[in-house]
């Protein structure tokens, strides 16, 4: 495969890739570290491609391969086993219009949130703070944390399900 090619496709499939990285990996930072290795090595092993073949699997399995090294490196036990990974997988080979599709509705709809609940968001699921300490950031329990948390989440599936067409409510209603 030309290297202009892998670039392109690499790039067109990187918010999946990005998800099966966060899938395996709880911490933003690192999950990026890791999406950046992904292309190194995709880019080395270009040659190793056959044509012709599943490039999505090609480039996850990359990516899972990347992932758990990285987490055996930091002594970290990845979030979901093998076989719940080899479950999803069939998840992340939408096409890459709909993993923009989902990210832009995602974006509104946490832009529709109260600014309070975008920063405990934020601190959980970016920077992955501790919910004992985001509890102290906003003087909450940690099962308050956690109960915010779960409501936010059911929050934000109820107006991306909304948004993408899949939901009873309209977009007017998909306000948070």
């Amino acid at each position: 495969m030309e290297h202009n090619d892998l670039v392109r496709l690499l790039t067109r499939d990187r918010l999946m890739l990005q998800a099966v990285i966060r899938s395996m990996v709880s911490d933003h930072h690192l999950a990026e570290d890791i999406l950046q290795e992904v292309f190194v090595v995709a880019l080395e092993k270009r040659a190793q491609f056959q044509k012709g073949s599943n490039f999505g699997a090609w480039e996850r399995e990359i990516a899972r391969r990347v992932a758990l090294a990285q987490l055996r490196k930091a002594r970290r036990e990845p979030p979901l086993d093998p076989e719940t990974m080899e479950i999803l997988d069939p998840a992340f080979e939408a096409p890459a219009a709909v993993w923009t599709e989902k990210r832009d509705a995602l974006r509104d709809c946490v832009g529709r949130l109260p600014e309070d609940s975008r920063r405990v968001l934020a601190l959980r699921y970016v920077e992955s703070v501790p919910l004992e300490q985001i509890g102290g950031l906003v003087s909450r329990s940690t099962d308050g944390v956690k109960a915010l948390l779960k409501r936010l989440r059911h929050s934000l599936a109820m107006c991306m399900n909304a948004r993408l067409g899949h939901g009873a409510l309209s977009d007017e209603g998909g306000a948070l």
